[in-house]
């Protein structure tokens, strides 16, 4: 491979990395946003199933894709796993979803100071 093509691909992996947050897997599946069209300021009912025995505090967070990648924008609430269920109001400041404007409820897992992505699931903003 030339130097120029090692270069290329490195940047196409680091671009990856920055715009994607790290993952943790096994702590908890079949994660439901209900429903997923959504109006800003509307309630949501998040529900899943606990896949891991630790005691963890969920965090979810509404994010935003542009088709490349995804990154947590807006802390919307809290739950411990145990609860397998939680409401959380979807902001107002929302813009409608269109093609590169894609909202996200993501669910992340703060592990000594570092986000870690657990699952996630788009919305359609209306």
């Amino acid at each position: 491979m030339t130097k120029s093509l090692l270069f290329i691909i490195w940047v196409c992996l680091l671009a990856f990395v920055v715009a994607n947050p790290p993952t943790q897997q096994n702590i908890i599946k079949n994660f439901k946003v209900s429903p997923e069209t959504v109006k800003p300021g509307q309630h949501v009912h998040l529900t899943w199933d606990r896949v891991t025995k630790k005691s963890e505090v969920l965090q979810f967070f509404i994010g935003h894709s542009s088709g490349m990648g995804h990154a947590p924008q807006k802390l919307i609430g809290k739950a411990n796993i145990k609860d397998k269920k939680a409401e959380v109001k979807i902001p107002s400041s929302l813009t409608p979803s269109t093609p590169g404007n894609i909202w996200i409820v993501e669910v992340m897992v703060n592990e000594k100071g570092t986000l870690y992505d657990v699952e996630t699931v788009n919305i359609h903003v209306k």
